[in-house]
């Protein structure tokens, strides 16, 4: 970047903007009592997954997940992708 060069006035205005709304999120995610929530995958960087709670309300992830959650959240993963290997060989080749 050039000395002296500002960068275009609407993306600084829109990255203010993006800021303000992650500081909003972030107040009213440490403010969720996280009383519903899921069960469900996340990948936190290529290759790296991690099974969690997301609040059903604020989306952040709640603390506490149970091995019995994982088991069963892992047991109802494999079943789907069965189901979906299954509907697949039953269909390949039937143009």
């Amino acid at each position: 970047m050039t000395e002296g060069k500002r960068m275009n006035p609407e993306i600084e205005e829109l990255m203010k903007i993006i800021s303000k709304a992650q500081e909003a999120i972030a107040a009213i995610r440490t403010a969720c009592q996280h009383v519903e929530y899921k069960v469900a995958q996340t990948s936190w960087a290529p290759g790296h997954h991690a099974i969690i709670r997301l609040c059903l309300s604020c989306g952040g992830v709640s603390e506490g997940i149970t091995d019995e959650e994982i088991r069963v959240f892992l047991e109802i993963q494999k079943k789907e992708i069965t189901a979906d290997i299954s509907t697949f060989n039953n269909w390949e080749g039937k143009d």
